[in-house]
């Protein structure tokens, strides 16, 4: 019997270990508010997409960028406690309504991240119309109701593109495009975006090689 409680024991504890191990793994690829994907998470499913066996002839994906207007002010004003079951309730929106196969994650306080597979004649402007929908309609929390808005910012993903992060810099570049045609709006990175970005690049590389031989 002394034998039988023994061998329970060492099999108690590895189960323990494995569950704290499982447990350090999920936090490690996972928002804690949410319980969405994180950042590296998402890079990491961006990396396989673009290593992926989908024929892009028939499979297109994207990563859909997401602010939510004016959290920032619900945090400030009613405090980080609702503000953390706003965006609860905003993941599950999002989750709702994307497909089962695509991935959501957070980012930043107040930034989501669709990374979506669709057929190749899919909208992916519709689906960040959809994810807008979804995002506006009526929150009650706490006692307080409130709508909220999204600006959206699309990069489709290319079989050549060189590191998972570019993907989310272009969805960046489109996300603060859209922003600045107002609120709720929606923009594709695209080559005129793209050539925009670039001359800035060396406009800001020519300005530091420039500070730098003055001083």
């Amino acid at each position: 019997m002394a034998g039988l409680k023994q061998v329970g024991l060492v099999l108690g504890r590895v189960v323990e270990r494995q569950r704290a191990s499982e447990s350090l793994a999920w936090q490690a690829t996972h928002d804690p508010v949410t319980a969405l994907a994180n950042r590296g998470l998402l890079l990491e499913h961006i990396g396989l997409t673009q290593d992926d066996i989908f024929n892009p002839a028939e499979v297109r994906s994207a990563v859909l960028l997401i602010n939510i207007d004016r959290f920032r002010q619900v945090n400030d004003s009613l405090g980080h406690v609702v503000g953390d079951q706003v965006l609860r309730l905003i993941a599950e929106r999002l989750r709702s309504s994307v497909g089962p196969d695509d991935l959501v994650a957070r980012l930043s306080a107040d930034e989501f991240v669709v990374l979506s597979y669709q057929s190749a004649d899919a909208n992916f402007c519709a689906l960040a119309e959809q994810l807008q929908r979804a995002v506006s309609q009526p929150l009650m929390v706490g006692g307080h109701q409130m709508r909220l808005r999204a600006g959206i910012g699309i990069s489709l993903i290319s079989f050549e593109q060189n590191l998972p992060a570019a993907v989310l810099r272009s969805a960046d570049s489109a996300l603060r495009h859209a922003r600045t045609r107002g609120s709720e709006q929606v923009y594709m990175f695209d080559a005129k975006l793209a050539a925009a970005v670039e001359q800035r690049i060396k406009d800001e590389a020519g300005l530091a090689r420039a500070i730098a031989a003055v001083s």
